[in-house]
């Protein structure tokens, strides 16, 4: 890695220590502000990359480039990768639910 890298590591790192050294208070001030902003630059990720692919028809008008042989291997490393970031939400789904007042507030969560 290089020196930028470390650089980088190192400020996402200490920033990370800063939240977590405050307790679960700031851990919650933080989620506030960026659950929403990671939503927000994703949309702006989303609105740049039809900018650059000139509309959104040519990002799914792409033919595939990958053999069947090449693709099987990729798709199970991916189905495994969504897996495995989704898991954590299903089970913790109970520690999400345990206080709402009703079933609706569980839905609307």
């Amino acid at each position: 890695m290089r020196l930028n890298g470390w650089i980088s590591f190192a400020i996402f790192w200490a920033l990370h220590a800063y939240v977590i050294l405050h307790g679960m208070e700031r851990i919650k001030f933080f989620e506030l502000w960026a659950g929403p902003f990671v939503i927000v630059m994703g949309l702006i990720l989303v609105v740049w990359a039809m900018n650059v692919a000139g509309g959104i028809a040519p990002l799914f008008d792409q033919p595939s480039q990958l053999s069947p042989g090449e693709f099987w291997p990729l798709f199970a490393l991916s189905v495994t990768g969504l897996v495995s970031v989704w898991s954590t939400l299903v089970l913790n789904i109970p520690d999400f639910t345990r206080f709402s007042r009703s079933q609706r507030d569980q839905m609307v969560g």
